[in-house]
């Protein structure tokens, strides 16, 4: 049995689903699990946590490397104390971890919901979109966007971070909707946007589904809203998955040599930053999204 530590990003719904994964490969081995992860976003917190994970003596360590500099030096230190260190979700430090898991590139992500959203236009209206924070996946997601629907011509206003505060989110594009009655769409990078992005269209007084909100993550909620036809689309990343294989690897890796284990899982020993595996994400819409409540039944 290994002990593994995972050092998260935060804590809520999103975490909760990429933790099964995890669980669940875990309970198969029979490899303990120990999550930090702060209450909510800090990366000086998160890397409190990766020093207590390290003091607790774990087998394997798994980051998100919400912090592309920050955590530099405790990620030399574990790796060089013999401690495997990948990383999931967002990458970092590419050139000595041993592996990362997670999904597209951010900007190709952005592309993605762009495509989307282009299918669902229905007017000239502006589209608004909703920053998020400044953070890597933020701003990959947002370039990705708006440089698509600039190629299209489409007029886009881009509402200032939030930095993941879901109130301020809601008020601030309830009020840009009121300000811009032609709007002609709704988008965001965070799990949260499509949500307050619905509630804001009905408070404003608009029919709800009668602006397309294209967004990212299957919260309960999102769920709810995309069977209602009040989000018209969502951009699933499974997050599960990379969290069951950043759990299997871990496993691997703290029992067997790294450069077998490199080798078993396709990577490149002499150049490290191509040890990525990232899973396609799934559009899910008001068509197919009985197709994921039925995957949550069996998860």
């Amino acid at each position: 049995m290994a002990v593994l530590a995972f050092v998260e990003k935060s804590h809520g719904e999103y975490w909760d689903r990429l933790n099964a994964g995890i669980y669940d490969i875990a309970k198969r081995r029979g490899d303990e699990v120990r999550i930090y992860a702060p209450l909510t976003v800090d990366p000086p917190k998160q890397l409190e946590c990766l020093r207590k994970a390290i003091n607790n003596h774990p087998d394997a360590i798994v980051v998100v490397a919400s912090d592309p500099v920050l955590f530099g030096n405790d990620i030399n230190f574990i790796l060089d104390a013999g401690i495997p260190v990948l990383t999931m979700d967002l990458d970092g430090y590419e050139e000595r971890r041993l592996f990362h898991f997670g999904t597209l590139p951010f900007k190709e992500l952005g592309q993605f919901a762009a495509e989307e959203m282009l299918k669902r236009l229905e007017c000239d209206g502006p589209v608004i979109v909703q920053a998020g924070s400044n953070a890597p996946g933020a701003k990959g997601k947002l370039e990705g966007f708006c440089e698509r629907m600039e190629k299209e011509g489409k007029r886009m206003i881009i509402i200032d971070p939030d930095f993941e505060n879901p109130e301020l989110a809601f008020s601030r594009v309830l009020s840009a909707i009121k300000e811009n009655p032609d709007v002609s769409g709704l988008y965001g990078v965070y799990a949260y946007h499509c949500v307050v992005q619905a509630k804001a269209v009905e408070i404003a007084g608009r029919q709800p589904g009668s602006v397309p909100i294209v967004g990212f993550d299957m919260l309960d909620e999102t769920v709810k809203r995309i069977s209602d036809g009040s989000i018209a689309a969502s951009i699933w990343i499974r997050e599960y998955y990379f969290g069951a294989a950043a759990a299997m690897a871990a496993g691997l890796f703290s029992s067997c040599k790294w450069d077998e284990v490199i080798a078993f899982l396709g990577g490149s020993e002499n150049d490290l930053r191509k040890n990525i595996r990232r899973l396609p994400p799934v559009c899910y819409s008001k068509d197919n999204i009985q197709e994921y409540i039925q995957w949550q039944k069996e998860h």
